[in-house]
């Protein structure tokens, strides 16, 4: 078979790993650069977004590395399939583990996910399909993965996006991103398609050289031809594809500590904190509540919500902490995060609202108390 073969660098891996090095100089590359790539913490820090970092880091209990390539079509032929598909390897620089002989496992994650607002509290979904695993034997070098059938299960399954998870068998690994500017080392896809060449003939045996023949007399210097006209220009090529983008992120603060005793939602003292946030067609959004919340009896408890442009305020859609039997717990700092859907399009105003409620016997004799409020609205597409 006739192969189209990738080579982007000159790469120093240990010998557990394919050197990308080794390919030959004459192959032709098809390289996918990667698109998004982050650090997600389920458990030490759920809530802290690690898009922009210039590394990723991966350990067995808490932290995983999830990674989104561009479009393929963008970068492969037109009508590729995965019967064009020969090989498909992904070349990503390890820059430090803590333990060597460790495996990275992948997994394909089928949701949508956003690279500056994606955290370990949100849920992903992902296909249960067994792939290669990648053996890692220290750092400071680049490894490569087998990437093949993830590759081909996207070309099979095309509304199941592009990304994968991986996560590392034992140790801490950390990983250069594609925001490490400062070494170059991001991660890429490497593609390798089947050709329809036929095998090589045999070579015959030399025959026996023959006698040198007379030298001819030299011709006569034909005239130079007339210069041909200019061919048409071809058709105009198809419009690419529309890019994702998200509408910009809407966010205000009210540091001031301030309390109620309404058992419907309201305004404090101070009000707000108050966005406006233009909203897509999809009419859909993503808002995090943030506070400082304390509910000042033991049987109290208290919400934080948010009202919109013709959308009331209400507890389904609340950052609430109920003191319990204790009444000297204190202060505690919460967020809570929703995907509102249901949005006009165009400007809407977002509003911090707040209420309390007694839990002795659900009457109005209740107090709460707020501080370092904060209402972030990210529009989605």
């Amino acid at each position: 078979m006739k192969t189209k073969k990738t080579i982007v660098n000159t790469l120093l891996a240990p010998t557990a790993a394919v050197i990308c090095g080794l390919v030959p100089l004459s192959s032709q590359a098809l390289t996918i650069p990667a698109r998004a790539d982050t650090t997600i913490s389920t458990v030490s820090q759920p809530f802290t977004n690690f898009g922009l970092d210039p590394t990723v880091s991966l350990d067995p209990a808490d932290k995983r590395m999830l990674i989104k390539f561009e479009d393929l079509a963008l970068h492969l032929p037109p009508g590729t399939t995965s019967f064009d598909i020969e090989k498909v390897t992904f070349h990503f620089y390890v820059e430090s583990a803590s333990v060597r002989f460790v495996d990275l496992i992948p997994t394909v994650v089928t949701s949508a996910w956003y690279e500056t607002v994606i955290t370990g509290s949100m849920p992903l979904t992902t296909d249960p399909t067994v792939f290669p695993v990648a053996p890692i034997i220290g750092g400071n070098h680049w490894y490569t993965m087998d990437a093949t059938d993830i590759v081909k299960f996207w070309l099979d399954n095309p509304g199941l996006g592009r990304s994968f998870m991986l996560a590392s068998s034992d140790g801490e690994i950390v990983i250069d991103s594609k925001e490490n500017v400062e070494l170059s080392n991001g991660p890429f896809l490497d593609v390798t398609l089947m050709g329809p060449e036929g095998p090589e003939g045999a070579q015959g045996p030399e025959g026996p050289q023959g006698p040198e023949g007379p030298q001819g007399p030299e011709g006569q210097q034909g005239p130079e031809g007339q210069q041909g006209p200019e061919g048409p220009q071809g058709p105009e090529g198809p419009q690419g594809p529309e890019g994702e983008g998200l509408e910009p992120t809407a966010d205000d603060t009210v540091n001031a500590s301030e309390s109620t005793s309404s058992t419907i939602y309201t305004d404090l003292a101070t009000a707000g904190p108050e966005v406006s946030a233009e909203i897509t067609s999809s009419g859909r959004a993503l808002v995090i509540l943030t506070a400082m919340i304390y509910p000042n009896d033991s049987s109290d408890t208290a919400y934080m919500s948010f009202a919109v442009d013709g959308i009331a305020a209400g507890d389904a859609r609340a950052l609430g902490r109920s003191n319990g039997t204790s009444n000297s717990a204190g202060f505690l700092q919460a967020s809570a995060t929703y995907v509102v859907s249901g949005l006009m399009e165009g400007p809407n105003t977002f509003t911090a609202q707040y209420r309390c409620q007694d839990g002795s016997d659900g009457g109005s004799d209740c107090t709460a108390t707020f501080a370092n409020r904060n209402i972030i609205v990210i529009p989605l597409p």
